[in-house]
C-alpha cells in the first residue's frame, strides 16, 4: 500500500469555468412563471385578509348572540321567580278566603293575580320562545364559525 501513494497521480489542473449565454426564451418563460407565482401570492395574501375580516366580523356577531342569549336567559329567571311568586300569593290568598268579612276583597285579589300569572305565564312561555331562537341562531353562528375552517 505505501507504494500505491507515491505513485497516485498528481491533481488535474483545474479546468476553466464554462460560461452559458442564458437562453432568452427560457428567460422570458421563467420571468412570466415568475410573475404569475407573485400575482398568485398577492391574490392569496388579499383573500386571506378578507377571509380574516369574515373571521373577526363572525367572532363579533357570535359574541353579541352570547351575550343576547345571556340576557334572554336571565330574563327567563326572572320571568320564572315572578310566575312562582304569583303562584305562592294566590295559594296565600286562596288560603285566606275562608274568612267571609274579606272574602269578595280576597276574591278580587285573586283574579288580579290569576290575571297577573296569566300575562306572567304568556310573557315567560315568549321568553322561552326568543330564548329558544337566539339559542339557534348562536348554535348556526357557531357552526357557521368553525364548519369553515375545520
Amino acid at each position: 500500500t505505501d507504494g500505491q501513494e507515491e505513485a497516485s497521480p498528481a491533481p488535474a489542473p483545474a479546468a476553466a469555468p464554462v460560461v452559458v449565454a442564458p437562453d432568452p426564451e427560457i428567460t422570458q418563460e421563467l420571468r412570466e412563471k415568475l410573475s404569475e407565482c407573485n400575482s398568485t401570492i398577492l391574490d392569496l395574501r388579499a383573500e386571506t385578509e378578507v377571509l380574516k375580516d369574515k373571521l373577526r366580523e363572525q367572532q363579533e356577531h357570535l359574541e353579541v348572540a352570547q351575550d343576547l342569549g345571556a340576557s334572554l336567559r336571565s330574563d327567563l329567571r326572572e320571568q320564572k321567580d315572578k310566575y312562582t311568586e304569583a303562584e305562592t300569593k294566590i295559594e296565600e290568598l286562596q288560603k285566606q278566603l275562608g274568612d267571609k268579612e274579606k272574602q269578595e276583597e280576597l276574591e278580587e285579589r285573586v283574579e288580579q293575580l290569576i290575571t297577573e300569572k296569566e300575562a306572567l305565564t304568556e310573557s315567560l312561555d315568549e321568553a322561552k320562545v326568543r330564548l329558544k331562537k337566539w339559542e339557534s341562531i348562536l348554535d348556526q353562528e357557531l357552526s357557521g364559525s368553525l364548519g369553515g375552517f375545520s
